[in-house]
């Protein structure tokens, strides 16, 4: 059991860490846009 809770905290882990990187990639994409008009 202690496994599994392990592995989905891990799993969450994974999770957030590549929803903020593309949050990022969007944002400087975004501000990119912006400021090349």
């Amino acid at each position: 059991m202690k496994k599994i809770g392990i592995f989905l905290k891990s799993r969450l882990t994974i999770d957030v860490a590549v929803f903020i990187v593309f949050f990022l990639v969007t944002v400087l994409f975004v501000l990119t846009i912006v400021s090349s008009f």
